[in-house]
């Protein structure tokens, strides 16, 4: 299985906030984790903003974005996902940015999106798209070994 993580659970990975030790779960060394490639610029933006706002140290945020690359073993060209992700968009009534993430697990074997985003979450539910949602609040998946 591949495990497409967007924004949200990449953050946990690096700050202490609600969902913290479970995002950190699936930082397994056997893990198939994937994610577009823009997902790195999404998550620098966000660091900035905890920064910014004081939550992080400059250090933090820059040693985060050091290690982050090594943790996916499938980074994708947003620009291979940008016309999928602009229909499903238009389809779901939601951003481009976070139908990235979905029409990347949809095109992978056995691939699954990983969210914390609850908004996301919602509108996906009862769509066709819906089976490829795991919500992080859920249970984690098993530990590869």
């Amino acid at each position: 299985m591949i495990i497409v993580v967007d924004t949200s659970v990449i953050v946990k990975w690096f700050i202490n906030e609600p969902g913290h030790d479970l995002a950190r779960q699936f930082l397994h060394p056997e893990r198939d984790l994937a994610a577009p490639d823009f997902a790195i610029a999404e998550a620098a933006n966000v660091l900035w903003r905890r920064q910014r706002s004081g939550e992080i140290g400059s250090e933090q945020a820059e040693e985060s974005l050091r290690q982050l690359p090594l943790f996916f073993k499938h980074l994708s060209p947003a620009s291979d996902l940008v016309l999928d992700s602009l229909r499903m968009a238009r389809e779901l009534g939601h951003s481009v940015y976070d139908c990235m993430f979905l029409v990347l697990a949809a095109s992978l074997p056995e691939g699954c999106l990983l969210t914390a985003d609850d908004r996301f979450i919602a509108k996906v539910a009862t769509t066709r798209y819906e089976q490829l949602l795991r919500p992080l609040a859920d249970s984690p998946l098993p530990r590869e070994h």
